[in-house]
C-alpha cells in the first residue's frame, strides 16, 4: 500500500508589515496592480463608477478611475456635505495621479467592455436561436442606447421594410404567374378534351 505524502496544504499569510524596503516595494507594485484590476472588474460587472487612489510610502499617487478619476471625484465631493472635502479638489488629483497607470488601465477597462459587449450579443443571438419569440422583441431601445443609435437604427429598419417589401412583391408576383400559367394549362386542356372526334366509320 502506497502511502500518500502529507503536505500542510495552502498556508494563510499573516497579515503584517513588511520590514525590508525591497519587499515592501515589490508587494506594493503588485498589490496595488491587483486593486486596480479588481476595481476595472467591479466597473465591467455592475457597470459602476469607480475611483481607487492608492498612496506610496514616497507620498506618491497612484490613481484609476471610470470613466475617469476626475469625474468620479466631482461627483463623490458634490454628494458630500463635508466642508473638508470639498478643498480636495480635482486638479491635486491631477497632480499626484499617474498618468501611466491611469491610461493603461482604461485601456483594459475599455477591452473589458467590448469582450464583454461581444459576449452579451452571442448570448443573446443564442437564446433567440432557441426561441420562438420574433427577433425584435429582443431590441430594448429604452435602455443603455444613444440618440446616435437610435437614429441609425431607424434608418437601417426603414431600409429592411423598403427589402421585405419588394421581396414580397416579388413572391406574390411570381405567384400570381405561376397561378395564370395553371389556369392556361388548365383551360387548353379543357378545351381540348371538348373537340368532336373524327369518326372513322
Amino acid at each position: 500500500m502506497v502511502s500518500k505524502k502529507k503536505t500542510q496544504g495552502r498556508q494563510k499569510i499573516e497579515i503584517k508589515k513588511i520590514e525590508n524596503k525591497n519587499s515592501s516595494q515589490v508587494t506594493f507594485s503588485k498589490r496595488r496592480t491587483g486593486l486596480f484590476k479588481k476595481a476595472c472588474e467591479l466597473s465591467v460587472l455592475c457597470d459602476v463608477e469607480v475611483a481607487t487612489i492608492v498612496f506610496s510610502n514616497n507620498n506618491k499617487a497612484f490613481c484609476f478611475g471610470h470613466p475617469s478619476i476626475e469625474n468620479v471625484l466631482h461627483r463623490y465631493l458634490h454628494n458630500s456635505s463635508s466642508s473638508s472635502l470639498l478643498s480636495f479638489s480635482s486638479s491635486s488629483i491631477s497632480r499626484v495621479s499617474d498618468a501611466s497607470v491611469l491610461e493603461e488601465f482604461n485601456r483594459e477597462y475599455m477591452e473589458a467592455v467590448k469582450e464583454l459587449e461581444e459576449k452579451k450579443k452571442a448570448l443573446n443571438m443564442e437564446d433567440f436561436q432557441h426561441s420562438s419569440q420574433p427577433w425584435w422583441e429582443y431590441i430594448n431601445v429604452d435602455f443603455g442606447m444613444e440618440l446616435e443609435e437610435l437614429v441609425h437604427m431607424k434608418i437601417a429598419l426603414e431600409e429592411l421594410r423598403k427589402k421585405v417589401l419588394a421581396k414580397v412583391k416579388d413572391r406574390q408576383d411570381h405567384e400570381l404567374m405561376i397561378m395564370a400559367n395553371n389556369n392556361t394549362n388548365s383551360d387548353g386542356f379543357m378545351a381540348t378534351a371538348q373537340l368532336p372526334l373524327n369518326s372513322t366509320m
